[in-house]
């Protein structure tokens, strides 16, 4: 009998060949990077592969952008069509499913993989009815792929059919709001770069603005507390008092003299246990959060490393919720494997007679393991090993015995108040001899006696609460997966798309809201519509886990999420001449050339007082020496600084910029903006005479401005008076 196989890429179908036969006739295929593969495994076998979706989706009625309002794209047919650089790829499976008796699919074993699998079947299938089995294996080991020859099934199409749904949905949402942006602003007669829309890219860059905006708005507090500072046998310890930071100074100090000259004394002391868990077994969460962490990865590039590891049959599947390991599992045999390998073979073979069954978690998508390691990785190097490296070590960690320490707390009393002191020594490192990513180190503290009056110095300490960081990428993974924004194999991927658009960007290890982001995200609020925050497309993704189930039809799931966002987009669409001027504030700004996480502020404004937040100064892409600008005033109420952008489509044009660069308040105007008394009548962004009011800072105390006199839901306009 002679069998087409036919896998998602290329590599898994060369790798999968090489597993079964050591004598492969390598022939050319109709398509260059899709050979046919012939060797003998009881039966003539044919492995070949297409390069992921062969099918594309579009709508059947194709006009210019200009020509049809977006809102036909909710409801216009959709077609689907191979795409024009697959033709050949499609045309080679016809060939040789019309030579052979069967065909195995041996497509990645997540939804897009049935998909695809269902994708080719019916290409199969209309060409010759010959009997299509689905082949699922979780790594690409002799084991493994053996296993999944034994237990061929079936495509499972309410996972295929889930995977049509989110595409339908994705095609008709983002192509009619990204034609409404992109018109709003005459991008597209232009040719300039398109604003594009996507339900999970949206609420993607709607955490990354939040939280700037946490950091831009905060404002910091002084703190004080009390310690005790004790020297005892040759230990410095110092007692933290149990009120914590007090944000009144006088309470601190009144209670600080009260409390002088009274004896501090040894109440308790506890030893006790103290474990250290060893982690869960890795799911693909983890894999991107840990590993951006650690390598300073993006966790796009950790998933097309992992993802080439388990085509060259390194690991197992990297896209996987599941982070159980089932009680059959054979984790003798991957430790044989590891024992050969250079960095952590003598740590596996330690365990080889001694490990434990891996801490259960909370997550099962009943399709995947876990992601472990399959083989040996001592001939890999640079990010290749960092990666496998942490899976194996990952691995022997969840199987390894959770660390053991001691812990020792004491409580100290002056007068009536409460003081407590804490140390740990570590007795049994175990796992964190591998699995050196997790760090608990010995904290030695002196040993006290109860009742021991103990010497030394009691202080009044002051301090100041800090500003929140921008999300590192590692927290934007946790908030998407908590969320339900995008699945453990898409959220990379959004990260990156809201990067490649030109919403934000990664600086150092934090993602950013570039001027146009936040425009964005400001102008979907300012409408109330909500599609900058998780629920809707939260909502979606247990849809489309139900559907996936078996538990819902897909059509329903279309409907329902069609008629939500028709919704907001009437609104957005009524309100488009406004959106579209937040939109091209925010694109100015970025072409300015300033500080991109900025404010977008304005004409002549800012956001009032300058707050102390380091890190938010500084001006992108050098500009010049600055100039004083004479009768310009920033928001920190000092003379602005005239710089002239040097690159971008504003290249020579100067504007006005804080004059504490790079303490910055973010303040900017173009210096064309300038009006004298008279010459224009001020307007809010709602198109009305703004309300003059009288600031009540401490800073500003006396100081006019103007701002919207909408008493419901007024814009943010905000200007000083000059």
């Amino acid at each position: 009998m002679r069998i087409l196989n036919v896998a998602e890429k290329p590599s898994v179908a060369r790798s999968i060949s090489s597993i079964l036969s050591k004598e492969l006739n390598v022939r050319r295929g109709l398509h260059q990077y899709c050979p046919n593969i012939h060797f003998d495994y009881g039966n003539q076998m044919v492995f070949t592969s297409v390069l992921g979706h062969l099918l594309s989706s579009d709508f059947e009625e194709k006009s210019r952008w200009d020509e049809v309002d977006p809102e036909v794209l909710f409801t216009d047919r959709i077609v689907k069509h191979v795409q024009p650089e697959f033709v050949k790829v499609k045309e080679n499976i016809e060939r040789e499913a019309l030579k052979c008796d069967m065909v195995i699919i041996w497509t990645d074993c997540d939804r897009e993989g049935e998909n695809i699998g269902r994708q080719i079947r019916d290409i199969v299938l209309k060409v010759k009815k010959i009997d299509v089995r689905r082949a699922r294996f979780s790594g690409i080991t002799l084991r493994d792929v053996e296993s999944a020859l034994r237990n061929l099934g079936e495509i499972n199409e309410a996972e295929a059919e889930a995977v049509e749904v989110r595409i339908e949905l994705d095609l008709r949402i983002g192509s009619a709001f990204t034609r409404l942006q992109t018109l709003s602003l005459g991008r597209a007669r232009q040719g300039k770069k398109i604003l594009s829309f996507g339900p999970c890219q949206v609420p993607t860059l709607g955490f990354v603005v939040e939280r700037a905006r946490e950091r831009e708005s905060f404002v910091p507090e002084i703190f004080w507390t009390l310690k005790f500072k004790a020297m005892h046998k040759g230990f410095k310890d110092e007692f933290t008092w149990r009120r914590g930071p007090v944000f009144d100074r006088n309470c601190v100090v009144c209670f600080f003299n009260s409390l002088s000259g009274e004896d501090a004394r040894i109440v308790s002391r506890e030893v006790k246990e103290k474990t250290k868990y060893r982690p869960l077994p890795l799911r693909t969460v983890e894999l991107q959060k840990k590993c951006s962490s650690y390598f300073r990865l993006s966790g796009h590039k950790v998933m097309e490393i992992a993802e080439g590891l388990y085509n060259r049959g390194y690991i197992s599947y990297p896209r996987t919720e599941t982070d159980v390991f089932d009680r059959k599992f054979d984790f003798k045999h991957i430790l044989g494997k590891l024992c050969k390998d250079s960095k952590v073979g003598e740590y596996a073979s330690k365990l080889m007679g001694e490990f434990n069954h891996p801490r259960n978690g909370k997550n099962n998508d009943m399709a995947h393991l876990p992601i472990y390691p399959l083989k040996e990785g001592s001939g890999l190097s640079g990010s290749d090993r960092d990666i496998y490296d942490f899976v194996s070590r990952r691995f022997l960690g969840c199987i390894a015995k959770d660390a053991k320490g001691l812990e020792t707390r004491y409580e100290l009393k002056i007068g009536l108040e409460m003081f407590d002191l804490s140390g740990i020594r570590v007795i049994e490192r175990n796992y964190l001899e591998v699995y050196y990513y997790d760090k608990w180190d010995d904290k030695e503290v002196g040993d006290f006696a109860v009742e021991e009056i103990v010497s030394g110095d009691l202080e009044i300490d002051e301090g100041e609460t800090s500003a929140p960081k921008y999300l590192s990428e590692a927290e934007l993974i946790g908030l998407m997966d908590k969320n339900g924004i995008g699945t453990d194999a898409t959220i990379h991927e959004h990260i990156q798309k809201i990067q490649e658009r030109g919403y934000a960007v990664k600086v150092a290890e934090e993602i950013r809201p570039l001027n146009l982001g936040t425009a964005l995200i400001e102008g979907y609020e300012r409408f109330g519509l909500n599609v900058g925050k998780p629920e809707l497309r939260k909502s979606l993704e247990v849809s489309l886990k139900k559907i996936s189930d078996g538990e819902i039809d897909g059509k329903s799931v279309v409907y329902e999420g069609v008629m939500a966002y028709r919704g907001i987009y009437a609104i957005l669409k009524r309100n488009i001449g406004e959106f579209a001027s937040i939109l091209s504030r925010g694109i100015e700004a970025d072409a300015s050339g300033v500080t991109p996480w900025g404010s977008i502020g304005p004409k002549g404004g800012g956001k009032g007082r300058c707050r102390k937040v380091e890190g938010r100064g500084g001006i992108a892409k050098a500009i010049g020496k600055g100039e004083e600008a004479k009768g310009v005033e920033c928001s920190c109420r000092v003379e602005a600084k005239m710089l002239k952008v040097k690159k971008g489509n504003n290249a020579g044009k100067e504007f006005y910029c804080c004059g504490k660069t790079p303490k910055s308040c973010y303040f900017f105007q173009w210096s064309t903006d300038e009006k004298s008394k008279g010459e224009e009548e001020l307007k809010c962004f709602c198109g009305f005479e703004p309300q003059l009011l009288v600031a009540n800072t401490e800073s500003n105390r006396g100081r006019k401005f103007y701002k919207c006199k909408k008493a419901y839901k007024p814009c943010k306009f905000f200007q000083w008076e000059t």
